[in-house]
């Protein structure tokens, strides 16, 4: 008789261990598949359900928020029970977040340690909670509810639940781990499109057509931007104020992506309308600031010079709102900075005053407009070009004002040889002919 009662004793354990090797295989085959948070708490849920017999279980995350320190994601009900879902108060799951270890209710109504609702004790009989732990944290708890014998769980019951809330905490991390990389992932090719936007807005505002005016033999004008992978806010303009004027701008916007391809939408817009109707540079910077202060956003501003060139005289009347002063090449060759206005960029001060000045160019002279991505391209050893090396490029004999743009631009690339820069690089170059009808 005592042989035939430890067989049967043996038999349950061989039972309960298959039963155990059986949901820690479904578990190991679950986490070999690629599935979202919830099908990975679902699928967990039912496990557990099955494994303790319960009729009711559910998973709670820990959320960041105080108020509501768990989130119940998945709530399961054995569907062969004829009894609605079970709503058990924040008490318990709060003792276990306390207490941080499992927690085995035999019979919520008679339980000091909780003071049940009355709907809890009509409803609740026996509960069954265990932590997920990942990392040393708890990130959620498993609870079963109500054994479908009557009787309430036990010891192994609440081993089997630990194992599986063992096996878990790795499972839902990693399910977490690849929602995240996915976001990840889609958020990086909706900021690659937002850039593409970006791009094409900051592309599409530039003058591109040279010659731009091939009837007039007054002077040659070239520009061109190289953007940057990190879309800048570079640009550049020029255009005919009248038939003895020329106006001409390069800016570059403070920030990247979208916010400075917008800002210079408006900028570079807001430039030439004011300038097209004729007044000095100083009072057509004055008048674009103050519109960009009260469209500025985040404090975005830009730097802009902005020159009238007069093709009969030859006398560029110039203002500088805090850029880069451009560089003057004489037809004998020699290469100066132009002086500088000392004024701010554009956008940051309501009230900011600027002023012109004027040079004297001579048939054959030339000026040479670039952005800070030209002298601050970087190299080997994170040099940057610089504006020796700039002076140097312009150092030649001037052919056309292409040429001479172009050159600028290959001398920074091979310097650059091939690194990705993180700024716009930007050249405009202003040819005063020799054959103008200056006397």
């Amino acid at each position: 008789m005592q042989n035939v009662q430890q067989l049967e004793n043996e038999i349950q354990r061989l039972k309960i261990a298959v039963e155990e090797l059986s949901v820690l295989n479904d578990l190991a085959i679950a986490a070999s598949s690629s599935l979202e948070v919830r099908q990975m708490l679902d699928i967990i849920v039912q496990k557990s359900i099955k494994a303790v017999k319960a009729e009711q279980g559910s998973i709670s995350l820990v959320t960041a928020q105080e108020d509501t320190p768990f989130r119940t994601l998945i709530r399961q009900v054995d569907l062969t029970h004829d009894h609605m879902p079970y709503r058990i108060g924040a008490h318990i799951t709060g003792w276990i977040l306390k207490n941080k270890k499992s927690l085995m209710i035999e019979n919520l109504a008679t339980d000091q340690r909780f003071q049940a609702s009355e709907q809890e004790q009509k409803e609740i009989r026996s509960v069954l909670c265990v932590p997920i732990w990942s990392q040393a944290k708890i990130i959620g708890i498993l609870m079963m509810m109500n054994k479908k014998t009557q009787e309430p769980f036990n010891a192994d019951d609440l081993r089997l639940l630990s194992i599986i809330a063992a096996q878990s905490g790795q499972l839902i991390r990693n399910s977490q781990l690849q929602e995240e990389a996915i976001q990840s992932r889609d958020q990086l090719i909706t900021l690659q499109h937002e850039l593409d936007i970006a791009r094409i807005i900051q592309l599409s505002m530039l003058p591109k057509k040279f010659p731009a005016f091939p009837d007039r033999k007054e002077f040659d004008i070239y520009a061109e931007m190289i953007p940057a992978k990190e879309v800048g806010g570079d640009f550049y303009d020029f255009f005919l104020i009248d038939q003895n004027r020329l106006g001409f701008a390069i800016g570059d916007v403070s920030g990247k992506g979208i916010p400075a391809a917008l800002f210079m939408a408006v900028g570079k817009t807001v430039l030439k309308t004011t300038a097209m109707k004729g007044l000095s540079p100083e009072e057509c910077l004055q008048q674009v600031n103050r519109m960009l202060h009260l469209e500025s956003v985040a404090s975005m501003f830009v730097t802009v010079f902005y020159g009238i060139l007069n093709l009969t005289s030859g006398i560029v009347t110039y203002a500088n709102g805090g850029h880069l002063p451009p560089y003057k090449i004489s037809k004998n060759g020699t290469v100066t900075a132009i002086d500088t206005t000392g004024n701010l960029a554009l956008g940051l001060l309501e009230s900011a005053v600027y002023e012109s000045k004027s040079i004297h160019l001579q048939p054959g002279d030339c000026l040479v407009l670039f952005s800070d991505g030209i002298t601050e391209a970087q190299g080997a050893h994170h040099l940057e070009f610089g504006e020796e090396r700039l002076m140097h490029s312009l150092n030649q004999p001037i052919k056309s004002a292409q040429d001479t743009a172009q050159a600028i631009l290959t001398d920074v690339k091979t310097f650059c040889a091939g690194r990705t820069q993180s700024d716009d690089m930007t050249v405009l170059v202003l040819h005063f002919l020799p054959n103008s009808s200056l006397k």
